[in-house]
């Protein structure tokens, strides 16, 4: 009786799920007791086979998901992080759409530079790229049952609305500009800091991206929030010292461009 309730359910997926991600550390006896051999193959040839299978998923998962990362790690690299990675935080969830999630908090909590006071600059490129890359994800796929209408810059001001999936980057380097360079088919090496602003929105199940500068993106930051033109406008105008018709005509300039490009839309409701 003591030997059955040793394997709970609760104990036998945890078991099942370390012995997937780290073969290595399993117990040759529990895997006696708990998969039966065949005529052909042993208990740990069984367990073998879905060990290889699964981690290759996940690996493959990984490289999908953050494939500019891999890039610009290297595939060994890529790879040996992506298995810390999994053995840190293993899936938690029944699909593998959120598998990523906690990647860009794993390359800060492993970066080699963590305790020492003079930081090296690449690990907060390579964490700016993985959250990029995740959330570009996480717009493709979030489920939307807002209803809106394509805008026009003849509308008033007030009638006018962000579409509602998108998400705002301020970056230390230009991440965009290197996501961009490497899925034209390019090699683009590491950059140097310099910063950048990006949107990533969907509009008509289609995602955009667009590099923007550091006013756009605090006028959007601000309009996103309030949903107020008139205040967004006043605000930057009292945080860049202009005034608040010079600001204006920029918006302007800037309506014309995001109704365009279908950042802006019209008549959202629930």
């Amino acid at each position: 009786m003591a030997e059955e309730s040793k394997f709970t359910l609760d104990k036998i997926q945890q078991w099942m799920q370390g012995a997937l991600l780290d073969p290595y550390n399993t117990n040759e006896k529990d895997i006696g007791d708990l998969i039966c051999p065949s005529k052909r193959m042993e208990a740990h040839q069984h367990l073998a086979i879905y060990q290889r299978s699964y981690v290759a998923r996940l690996r493959e998962c990984m490289s999908k998901q953050f494939g500019t990362l891999a890039y610009a790690l290297g595939a060994n690299l890529f790879q040996q992080f992506t298995d810390q990675y999994l053995q840190m935080y293993p899936s938690q969830s029944y699909t593998l759409h959120d598998l990523g999630e906690k990647f860009p908090r794993y390359l800060e909590e492993t970066r080699p530079d963590r305790d020492l006071e003079e930081k090296e600059d690449w690990p907060d490129f390579l964490i700016e790229l993985a959250s990029f890359e995740y959330h570009i994800q996480i717009i493709f796929d979030a489920e939307d049952s807002t209803k809106y209408s394509p805008a026009n810059i003849n509308r008033p001001d007030e009638n006018l609305k962000l579409v509602p999936l998108l998400h705002l980057f301020e970056f230390r380097f230009p991440v965009n500009q290197y996501f961009q360079s490497y899925k034209r088919g390019e090699s683009p090496e590491l950059p140097f800091e310099q910063a950048s602003w990006c949107v990533i929105y969907r509009n008509n199940f289609q995602v955009a991206i667009h590099g923007i500068s550091y006013w756009q993106y605090r006028f959007l930051k601000e309009f996103h929030k309030s949903g107020d033109i008139g205040g967004s406008i006043g605000k930057i105008a009292l945080e860049s010292g202009r005034s608040q018709d010079e600001v204006y005509s920029y918006w302007g300039e800037w309506k014309e461009l995001w109704v365009g490009k279908g950042l802006i839309c019209l008549g959202m409701e629930d």
